[in-house]
C-alpha cells in the first residue's frame, strides 16, 4: 500500500489534516515545520493531500477548505494582479519539479491570498520551494511545497531603506516592529558585519552567547569559511539581495555547547545611510531544521513502503 493510498481513501482526499500513515514522530515534525503542503503529482491539478497547521495559519485557511482541491484552485490568481504572472510561475515551477525530479525554488515574489468567503485578496509576499519525494523506482510520488511568508520582512526592509527620511518617532516604531517580528532579525554594521541590533527571536537561536557589538566571525567563529559569509559580504559590497534556502550550517547553539547541524532560510539586504551609501546588512532568518528532518523522514518512509510493495508483488508472482 503506497503512502498516497493512505492519504486518499475511497477515491477522495482526507480532510482531517494529518495523514494517518505518518508515524507520530514524523507527524510532530510536520506540525512544527514551517508552512508546508504535500501535493499529488496529477499535473496540472496538483491536488493538495495534506496541509500542516503552519500553512493553514499562513494562508488564513483550514485543511477542510483546501485539502482535496487543486493547488491553483485553492489559491487562484488575484484578478487585480495579473501583471505579475505569479500563478504561471508557480505552475511552471511545479511542472519542472515533476519532470526533472529535482528541487525547484521560487525566490521572493508577490502571491496574493484569497480572503475566504469573499471575492477579495490579501497582498502577500513569499519565498517557496518544491521538493520531489522519489520512490524506489526513482519516480516522483509527491511534491512537498514549502513556503515562507516574507510579507513582514518585505515591509520591514522597505521601511528600513527609507528610515533615514522619517522622524525619530517612526524610527522607534520601526524598532518596535523588529522586536516583535516572528523572524530572527539582525542589523550588521560595516564591512566586518558587526552585530548592531539583534531581536529576541534571533537571540533565542543562541541562548547564553554574547553577540551584540561583535563582528560576525568573532561572535560565531564556527562560520569561518562558510559560503553564507561570502554571501553577506557580497550584499555589503554590491547591494544585491542574498537569498538562502535550507542552508546547512554547523552552529554552537548554547554557550560552550557542541556543534549541531541546522538548516536556515534567510534574506540579506543592504542597509543605507542618508547619503545612500551602503552602511551594513539587514538579515531576516527563519530556522527550518525540523522541516528538513520531516522531509527526510518522509522520503525514507516512501522508499520503505515501495520496497515492501515490490517484495509482496514478487512473492505473489511466485
Amino acid at each position: 500500500i503506497s503512502l498516497r493510498m493512505s492519504l486518499m481513501k475511497d477515491g477522495s482526499t482526507k480532510k482531517t489534516g494529518t495523514p494517518s500513515v505518518l508515524p507520530s514522530e514524523l507527524e510532530r515534525l510536520f506540525i512544527a515545520a514551517p508552512p508546508t503542503v504535500i501535493l499529488a503529482t496529477d499535473a496540472p491539478r496538483f491536488t493538495i493531500l495534506y496541509a500542516n497547521p503552519g500553512y493553514c495559519r499562513a494562508t488564513s485557511s483550514s485543511s477542510e477548505q483546501i485539502v482535496g482541491l487543486g493547488f491553483l484552485e485553492a489559491f487562484p490568481e488575484n484578478p487585480r494582479d495579473r501583471e505579475t504572472g505569479n500563478v504561471e510561475l508557480l505552475r511552471n515551477s511545479l511542472i519542472e519539479c515533476l519532470s526533472t525530479k529535482k528541487e525547484t525554488v521560487l525566490p521572493g515574489q508577490r502571491y496574493d491570498i484569497p480572503i475566504r468567503g469573499t471575492d477579495q485578496f490579501e497582498v502577500r509576499y513569499w519565498q517557496a520551494a518544491n521538493n520531489p519525494v522519489l520512490n524506489a523506482e526513482g519516480e516522483v510520488d509527491y511534491i512537498i511545497h514549502v513556503t515562507v511568508d516574507i510579507t513582514g520582512a518585505f515591509n520591514l526592509a522597505k521601511q528600513e531603506r527609507i528610515a533615514f527620511e522619517v522622524a525619530e518617532a517612526n524610527r522607534r516604531a520601526l524598532h518596535s516592529l523588529f522586536m516583535e517580528a516572528p523572524a530572527g532579525i539582525v542589523t550588521f554594521d560595516g564591512p566586518e558585519l558587526v552585530f548592531q541590533f539583534i531581536n529576541p527571536v534571533y537571540q533565542s537561536f543562541f541562548p547564553g552567547r554574547e553577540l551584540l557589538g561583535k563582528p560576525l566571525l568573532e561572535a560565531l567563529p564556527e562560520l569561518i569559511g562558510h559560503p553564507l559569509v561570502e554571501g553577506f559580504n557580497n550584499t555589503y559590497r554590491t547591494g544585491e539581495t542574498y537569498f538562502g534556502r535550507e542552508v546547512k550550517t554547523e552552529l554552537v547553539r548554547e554557550l560552550n555547547g557542541p556543534l549541531e547541524d541546522s538548516y536556515w532560510n534567510f534574506i540579506a539586504q543592504p542597509r543605507y545611510n542618508a547619503d545612500r551609501n551602503i552602511r551594513g546588512v539587514l538579515l531576516f532568518v527563519f530556522e527550518v531544521t525540523e522541516l528538513v528532518e520531516a522531509r527526510n523522514h518522509l522520503q525514507e518512509l516512501v522508499l520503505e513502503k515501495t520496497e515492501l510493495s515490490n517484495t509482496l508483488r514478487e512473492n505473489e508472482q511466485r
